[in-house]
């Protein structure tokens, strides 16, 4: 489940050398939930370059957890931010 996420922060990360790079992944687990939080630094992608793992997983989440889950997906200062 958490492989495309982490996938896209190797794939879309920064690569100016300019800019410090950054991929920051977490995964704590407790006894009724699992907190999963991946971040990195990006560079402005191409709306024709981003494909359909994100909606796939989207998909997968609520046909296992239904509204079981919360899912957030943004980015701030070039950053993205998974939790």
């Amino acid at each position: 489940m958490f492989l495309p996420f982490i996938e896209n922060a190797f794939k879309y990360v920064s690569r100016d050398e300019k800019d410090n790079s950054v991929i920051r992944i977490s995964i704590t687990s407790e006894i009724e939930a699992i907190t999963f939080e991946c971040e990195n630094s990006f560079e402005d992608v191409p709306a024709e370059a981003k494909g359909i793992g994100l909606e796939n997983v989207k998909r997968r989440l609520d046909l296992l957890y239904k509204d079981a889950y919360e899912l957030f997906i943004g980015n701030r200062d070039n950053v993205w931010r998974l939790n």
